[in-house]
């Protein structure tokens, strides 16, 4: 038995290493492409749902109202779902006067892809930016976007985020795992195989959104707008890219503690078995398998059944390839990681893969102080 457990082991390894490095290579391509800028023909609209984010607001409106993109080919529309905070007034005092913002409310229906819905219904303009309310973006951020999609005619574009300020090792092991998510974002599209997105920052037409509309599965929950959408895209042929310079990458705040950041992986993770797609099922479970195999090799090791040097050349091999891999990607985003927190995660990791399917049974999530329903209608 103990035999079998680590050849099992060993093959999830190698099988995990090759996968890596073949997402590298893939990440180097997607981000070598840097496009020149266009003169802008494009009209957008930057659809902003916002719930509760009083905080964040002021700052966006800054942000959006320094873009350098002509005003006559812009809307920035604030969607307010039914706010707790005076998010609502403050934005409306913000943007008094100016002619590029549209300020909407949700009536009876609520939820991110009601207001989503709502901003597109709400403006005419050709291409579609969503973005949430508490990203901070550069003055070139709109500009660059639009060029690209004037340029590779994408039906969605997939855009780089990152977590940002890091201030402690908390934040730096947040900021470490999500390179480690935006690196897979951005190889998988370059492979014409996309695996997630981010509706923090996401780009698509209004054509092909409105011809998706009726085919989005499970428009009922009201998370999940951003992989919802993408899994029609790619059911229906779309063509999906990925465009990354650090002018486009959309910052956000890490949770500043463990129950946020636990609350927002149950989010993510909770719609996981939603996701009926090849390369998704299969990336998912090579990681997962991955670190559980860790935990058994682990209680082998324990019980004596294995010898320590075995453990510790497969663990040894696994933290490696992390290193190598995350750190390649963090480069591009002008970030640095150190070994010290490859191999924090790397140890978190197998407790995070068992504990994360408990937390989903018995925590269903939030988010803004309202829980989110996971029980399709349509499945």
């Amino acid at each position: 038995m103990p035999i079998v457990v680590a050849l099992i082991v060993s093959l999830l390894v190698l099988l995990y290493t090759v996968y890596l490095f073949i997402m590298r290579h893939y990440w180097v391509k997607a981000t070598k492409e840097l496009l020149g800028t266009t003169e802008p023909k494009t009209t957008v609209a930057v659809i902003i749902p916002f719930r509760n984010e009083a905080t964040n607001l002021p700052h966006l409106i800054i942000c959006l109202n320094q873009q350098l993109y002509p005003t006559p080919l812009v809307k920035f529309v604030l969607v307010n779902d039914h706010s707790d905070d005076d998010g609502f007034e403050i934005a409306k005092k913000s943007i008094e006067e100016k002619s590029q913002f549209l300020l909407v409310g949700l009536d009876d229906k609520n939820g991110k892809k009601s207001a989503i819905r709502k901003g597109i219904s709400s403006s005419q303009s050709e291409l579609i930016i969503t973005i949430d309310a508490d990203v901070s973006l550069k003055k070139q951020w709109l500009q660059k976007i639009v060029s690209n999609y004037e340029q590779e005619k994408n039906d969605m574009t997939i855009l780089p985020v990152m977590f940002s300020p890091v201030k402690n090792f908390f934040h730096k092991l947040q900021q470490t795992d999500f390179f480690n998510l935006a690196g897979l974002t951005g190889a998988s599209a370059k492979m014409n195989n996309a695996l997630m997105c981010n509706g923090s920052n996401l780009c698509y037409t209004r054509k092909a959104f409105e011809e998706l509309s009726d085919k989005i599965d499970y428009v009922e929950i009201p998370s999940g707008d951003d992989m919802f959408l993408l899994l029609a895209m790619k059911c229906n042929k779309k063509k999906i890219g990925y465009y990354f310079t650090r002018d486009v990458i959309a910052r956000t705040a890490p949770s500043e503690s463990i129950k946020a950041f636990l609350a927002q992986r149950v989010r993510w993770a909770s719609k996981a078995r939603f996701m009926k797609d090849g390369h998704i099922i299969f990336s998912g479970l090579l990681i997962t398998l991955t670190n559980i195999a860790f935990t058994v090799l682990l209680t082998f090791l324990a019980l004596g059944l294995i010898k320590p040097m075995l453990f510790l050349a497969l663990i040894g091999i696994k933290s490696l390839v992390d290193f190598i891999y995350v750190r390649r990607i963090a480069f591009s985003f002008g970030e640095k990681t150190s070994l010290l927190t490859s191999l924090a995660l790397t140890a978190i990791y197998p407790i995070y893969v068992l504990v994360m399917p408990l937390l989903i049974l018995f925590f269903p999530p939030k988010w803004k102080g309202r829980r989110i329903s996971l029980r399709p209608n349509n499945s």
